[in-house]
């Protein structure tokens, strides 16, 4: 989901709806369970219904629980998202620790770009190997070479 989705679809829920774990998640594409188990360690912290004690959630912990996904999805750990949350609720003398944290992904996000690229041509030098084979059809022996072929030298 892209930013201006998360934007969208928080600007269409009034300022300090309730929006019960179901409803939550279904905005933001998540499973309720998903929903509840970030709420369990603290990612996200709604309030509770004085008559029933149902959890309820508000716009801004919909771009939240987005935020939290997306940043899954781009390889953040928990750990490093709860910092990254946490540092934006500090303001500003947090921000050193969040950079940190930002340039180490981005280090370690080039490190697996490289390995993927080395992967690749392996994978293409093998395809091309299984091309040469008479009616691409190599045999048992020929297909353990092409494997090891694939296997990039770092054992990767």
């Amino acid at each position: 989901m892209a930013i201006k989705d998360v934007d969208a679809k928080a600007s269409t829920q009034a300022d300090g709806a309730v929006l019960q774990v179901a409803q939550l998640a279904r905005l933001a594409d998540v499973e309720a369970h998903v929903v509840r188990y970030y709420t369990r360690l603290g990612l996200l912290r709604p309030q509770r219904r004085r008559q029933n004690r149902y959890r309820i959630f508000s716009h801004t912990d919909l771009a939240r629980l987005c935020f939290i996904r997306q940043s899954r999805e781009l390889g953040y750990s928990l750990a490093e998202i709860r910092e990254i949350l946490d540092g934006a609720e500090r303001g500003p003398r947090s921000c050193p620790r969040v950079g940190d944290i930002f340039r180490r992904r981005v280090g370690e996000s080039r490190q697996r770009l490289s390995q993927l690229q080395a992967l690749q041509t392996h994978m293409e030098k093998a395809l091309r190997s299984w091309i040469s084979f008479p009616d691409q059809s190599p045999t048992g022996e020929a297909l353990l070479k092409l494997v090891t072929a694939v296997t990039p030298p770092d054992g990767q």
